[in-house]
């Protein structure tokens, strides 16, 4: 067959000219087509790039087929069910996706124009000694075992000795090389209740979470192939083992007999001078000479305040307990704490012994590991970096605004409200006057050089070495930077909520300071662009705002007169969800328990629908999306739900054992509840989500 240029070199020049030409008009015909389309259509369309991907997010995420005057939840969230697996949820998604985001920046180091900062460089070199396992398996540990050596001077269950050994002096010296030293008293800083004073704080050990499933009989097997590969293969008895096990559990028992004793106690009740410690007694200890070496903080003195939260009654227990167990046992606890928690900066066989007390059979990939682990020893860093590149001024005027509609909604709900006494209404509106917002992070993230100094980086040196030595020289410094914090002042009134930036997309009302916080990953589509139409945002991000802003609504400053009309006005709800749960699976049927976030599921959305009809009635109707034959109060209530969809055995999990109602419930009764929702879908009266009696609270 003869190819297509063979044939075209035969034409004259005026036949490839006519061809050339008509191809022309075609196209111009086409284009002509397409503009006349589109400025047809342009009037009620929105073609821009933010809506043909919130289109994509709506087609994939409902069910068109399913009634939603029937289960919004199940026409909402029933295309998501289909595909969706494991544990995903439309949240879960949007973190994974900021997560990845963050690996990427750290893990591509030909991306050089990021951040130039120390904090940035140094987490990269932390990323990759940690990915080099190559480097690992060639120092076979020695790095490794020295520190131990150093601090417990052996591991008893390997080397079959143990010396003299002082628990305080084994853990100034397991702080002197950045491992782990709160196994048996915890040694920390709090700030008072009105967050103005740092105090130094002697509490109760904190018990780390692989500790739950650590300390049982069926790990003896990986624990001991541990103490083979510290003796090169040599076997041992497991009896040591088992006694080390036991203290472990007695130790844990009376940790938390103590922390269910004394939870209740306020900093004020546990306040006591430096030298007041010298009249408990059991330990003997030289108080002031062993807190200013744990801190290296060298101006404390005998009459400087702490926070004694560990309590006498503590230390009493803890003196018998170690009274009566010898020294290797204990000592065998200390190593075998600080192994476990950092397996994976050892041999394969430590790594893989951890992996089996885990049960973890494909445990997560080496780079996905690192990664996690970068993040986690240099908080807030490339978090800081991402929300410098994606919070623009743009955005954080545009979400300020969408507060302050929301949040004059709910002023508004406060004057028409009649069952309120006046001194809480004022009580709320002050509040509500007073409200402070975070969007992105706190201020000092936008600012690298203020973000390093106020988080100490800029103290930091760490030089080039194998991933131990780069974590305990990490350690050293997280902590010297944490002590020196004691005796200081706080600077912002939330600096304890919010010092460093978390990947989390999720939002929080903090009652205690009065602040409405809107973490970076929650500012992505679909929750919420800049660029996208107003009822995507009114409906996703400003549901979350009205919800948590609806928690200013706590009753437990009401009077009781008040909070009475409140139990009664809210008796319907909690009947309501206790007769759905009662047909769910492994579900809290307690309607109390779930009682306030259901009120704000359902008032936070009718906030955010009467704030966007009064910006639409300030700033005109908008743009339908492509594809998609919804009106944009319809699309509002869609995009109000579709950030809940799960999977329904996540959503039983969850709801079982927190104080959020099933996803499926809170979908459904939040447009059932609504007074506006019915009549934007058409719902007959008497239908399950356009009930003849509604719910409604506050809004």
């Amino acid at each position: 067959m003869e190819k297509l240029s063979e044939k075209l070199q035969r034409r004259s020049k005026l036949e490839r000219n006519l061809m050339v030409t008509v191809f022309v008009l075609v196209i111009a015909c086409l284009v002509l087509f397409l503009l006349l389309v589109s400025l047809k259509l342009g009037g009620v369309v929105c073609w821009m790039p933010k809506c043909i991907e919130a289109a994509h997010h709506v087609l994939t995420t409902v069910d068109q087929t399913a009634d939603p005057c029937q289960s919004f939840h199940r026409f909402a969230c029933g295309g998501f069910l289909k595909t969706a697996s494991g544990d995903e949820t439309i949240l879960n998604n949007l973190e994974r996706r900021y997560r990845a985001s963050l690996k990427h920046m750290i893990a591509d180091d030909t991306s050089v124009n990021i951040s130039q900062s120390r904090s940035f460089k140094y987490q990269r070199e932390f990323y990759k000694s940690c990915l080099n396992t190559v480097d690992i398996e060639n120092n076979e540990d020695r790095d490794y075992k020295d520190i131990i050596r150093y601090v417990t001077e052996s591991w008893p269950m390997a080397q079959g000795y143990v010396a003299d050994l002082y628990w305080p002096d084994v853990m100034l010296r397991a702080r002197e090389k950045g491992m782990l030293f709160d196994f048996f008293l915890k040694i920390d800083v709090r700030r008072d209740y009105n967050r103005s004073r740092v105090f130094l704080e002697i509490g109760l050990p904190t018990r780390k979470n692989f500790e739950r499933v650590l300390w049982r009989d069926r790990n003896i097997s990986p624990i001991m192939s541990m103490v083979e590969a510290w003796k090169n293969g040599t076997s041992s008895s497991t009896h040591e083992l088992r006694a080390t096990i036991a203290f472990a559990n007695n130790l844990s028992y009376i940790i938390e007999l103590t922390y269910n004793q004394t939870k209740d106690l306020n900093i004020q009740q546990q306040k006591i001078k430096i030298s007041d410690l010298k009249n408990i007694g059991y330990l003997g200890l030289q108080w002031l000479p062993f807190l200013t070496n744990i801190t290296n903080q060298a101006h404390l003195k005998d009459d400087d305040i702490i926070v004694f939260s560990a309590g006498e009654e503590y230390i009493r227990r803890l003196y018998y307990l170690l009274l009566k167990t010898p020294i290797k046992i204990w000592v065998n606890y200390i190593v075998l704490l600080n192994i476990v928690n950092d397996c994976e900066y050892l041999s394969f066989r430590y790594r893989s012994a951890c992996h089996e007390i885990f049960n973890r059979p494909k445990p997560e990939t080496r780079d996905d590991y690192c990664a996690k682990e970068a993040l986690n020893k240099f908080p807030g860093v490339a978090e800081g970096i991402l929300i410098r590149q994606s919070v623009n001024k743009e955005l954080i005027d545009d979400v300020n605004d969408l507060i302050k509609n929301v949040e004059h909604e709910l002023t508004e709900a406060l004057d028409y409200n009649e069952w309120m006494d006046k001194n809480t209404k004022n009580m709320l509106r002050s509040r509500l006057h007073n409200l402070s917002q975070v969007v992105g992070w706190r201020k000092d993230v936008f600012d690298e050089h203020t973000f390093e100094n106020n988080h100490g980086y800029h103290k930091l040196h760490l030089m080039p070495g194998t991933i131990v030595e780069v974590v305990q020289k990490l350690r050293q410094f997280q902590a010297d930077n944490l002590f020196d914090k004691v005796g200081g002042f706080s600077g912002e009134i939330n600096e304890d909520v919010l010092e460093t930036p978390k990947a989390v997309a999720n939002a929080f009302y903090i009652y205690s300071i009065n602040t409405l916080i809107l973490p970076a990953p929650i500012l992505y589509p679909p929750i919420y662009d800049v660029h996208q139409p107003n009822y995507l945002n009114y409906g996703s991000l400003g549901h979350i705002i009205g919800h948590e802003l609806s928690h200013i609504f706590s009753d437990q400053f009401w009077i009781e007169a008040t909070a009475s009309k409140f139990r009664q006005k809210a008796r319907c709800l909690v009947r309501d969800y206790e007769k759905f749960a009662r047909t769910q699976p492994r579900t809290n049927t307690n309607g109390n328990d779930t009682l306030n976030e259901n009120i704000a599921d359902i008032t936070g959305v009718n906030l955010a629908y009467t704030a966007y009809q009064k910006w639409v009635y300030k700033h005109g109707k908008e743009k339908k999306l492509p594809g998609l034959n919804y009106t944009p109060n319809q699309l509002f209530w869609i995009m109000s739900s579709t950030y809940m969809c799960s999977q329904p055995g996540i959503d039983d999990m969850e709801s079982a054992n927190t104080i959020h109602g099933v996803r499926r419930y809170r979908i459904d009764a939040s447009v059932a509840n609504s007074p506006y929702f019915a009549d934007d879908f058409n719902c007959p009266k008497g239908t399950p989500m356009n009930p003849e009696k509604k719910c409604r609270i506050f809004a």
